[in-house]
């Protein structure tokens, strides 16, 4: 398994989205979905990935913002650790 990490510079305070990739899987997935969607979106788009997680490092709204669009859009699962508050 070939795993591959791309980072996003997202919004206007100097943050980033993570997407991890399993290359031969073609399945993503997305670590603080927040600002500019559609960065993500269109490489999800050109690669046909298929996203089966976003992964919340904490719960501060810059890092959660695009949750529920991401989830609206791909039925994915959300997931992050219970002491991550």
């Amino acid at each position: 398994m070939t795993l591959k990490i791309e980072q996003i510079q997202v919004g206007q305070m100097a943050n980033f989205t993570y997407l991890v990739i399993v290359e031969e899987e073609k399945e993503i997935a997305i670590i603080d979905p927040s600002w500019d969607l559609d960065k993500i979106f269109e490489i999800i788009k050109r690669n046909s990935y298929s996203v089966k997680f976003i992964i919340n490092t904490h719960t501060h709204f810059d890092h959660v913002l695009g949750n529920e669009q991401v989830l609206a859009i791909t039925n994915c699962q959300i997931v992050q650790h219970e002491n991550s508050m």
